[in-house]
């Protein structure tokens, strides 16, 4: 495109900056009349023509940058600047003239996001200005950006989505659009004891997230009675000298009685009747009373056919000494 016709750009409010170039040779009238943001234009070539109001209501800061050409042969956009200057004080002019030779090692490649730059030795330039000293260029950034790098804006949760954004991997620029949300986790479920279990009752339990605490729907569950713990004796009548006692196993926890665990506790055993038992001299039926310290032990045995005999024998001698007695008795009565 050789030609930039009449309004070609006008009406572009996001229209920040803009270079032409080398080989339009045109611009016509109102070319960005209305693009009220912009703000840089760069003109490459020498000889393009300028028309009318061709940026009328744009930034009052607008920077043009061309070619001057020398004097009695002025660039067409820099005789059109210094005609504008005065209705627009605000506009700057640069001058992009610059010998033929590049200063050798001086030029930095921009890259998306950076401008480089470029240097020229003193000489003269294709517009026919003449330069004396090197002069330095912005290469303006080629705004290719590399958007391979995906970054997290925000992290997702189990209640909240997160989202993420594409960027270059070179400059750090955002790309335009491409924000993309990010699905909720899900939950981590645990479980809750609500109530817990005993012996003689059911307990309950749920599931929540560990997160969130959100519950999970349905989750309620009744948890089993638990098994009683049988280890506690307990003695429901002491056994004594002449009865049984008796015992039984309950739950430690609850007191729960346990079936079948009833137990008889046999008679206590006189430590004398062990004594006899164990020396052969008689035997017992019966129970023998053990008193400690200075106390005595009361012994009864039953009868039996042997002491009766002994007991007999004791009377009769007992009687025979008094018959013997008394005869002696008389005898020395009658003596006298």
């Amino acid at each position: 495109m050789e030609t930039l016709e009449r309004g070609a750009l006008k009406y572009l409010p996001a229209l920040e900056e803009i270079i032409i170039p080398e080989k339009v040779t045109s611009v016509g009238d109102a070319c960005f009349q209305n693009c009220t943001n912009l703000k840089k234009i760069v003109f490459m070539g020498a000889n393009a023509t300028i028309g009318t109001d061709v940026f009328k209501n744009t930034s009052s800061d607008l920077a043009i940058y061309a070619h001057t050409g020398k004097d009695g042969s002025l660039i067409p956009i820099y005789t059109y600047f210094e005609a504008q200057k005065a209705a627009n004080p605000s506009w700057t002019f640069g001058s992009i003239c610059h010998g033929p030779d590049e200063v050798a090692g001086s030029k930095v490649e921009p890259t998306c996001g950076v401008d480089g730059t470029i240097s020229f030795e003193p000489g003269n330039c294709t517009c026919g200005n003449v330069l004396t000293e090197r002069v330095t260029f912005a290469l303006p950034a080629t705004q290719k950006h590399t958007f391979d790098k995906t970054v997290i804006s925000k992290e997702a949760t189990c209640t909240v989505k997160g989202s993420k954004h594409r960027e270059c991997s070179v400059c750090g620029d955002k790309e335009d659009g491409s924000d993309v949300d990010i699905p909720m986790l899900a939950h981590t479920y645990a479980e809750i004891i609500d109530t817990p279990a005993t012996c003689t009752e059911e307990g309950s339990k749920h599931s929540e997230c560990s997160v969130c605490n959100t519950k999970k729907e349905n989750s309620d569950e009744k948890i089993g009675v638990l098994p009683h713990t049988f280890d506690k004796e307990v003695v429901d009548k002491e056994a004594t000298y002449t009865e049984e006692g008796s015992k039984h196993t309950e739950c430690s926890v609850c007191g729960t009685k346990k079936e079948g665990s009833d137990v008889v506790i046999p008679k206590i055993v006189k430590e004398e009747d062990k004594n006899n038992n164990n020396n052969g001299d008689s035997t017992s039926n019966g129970s023998t009373v053990t008193k400690t310290g200075s106390d005595k032990t009361a012994v009864n045995n039953p009868q039996t056919s042997d002491e009766m005999n002994m007991v007999l024998y004791v009377l009769l001698g007992l009687v025979s000494l008094g018959a013997v007695g008394t005869v002696g008795y008389k005898l020395k009565k009658r003596n006298i």
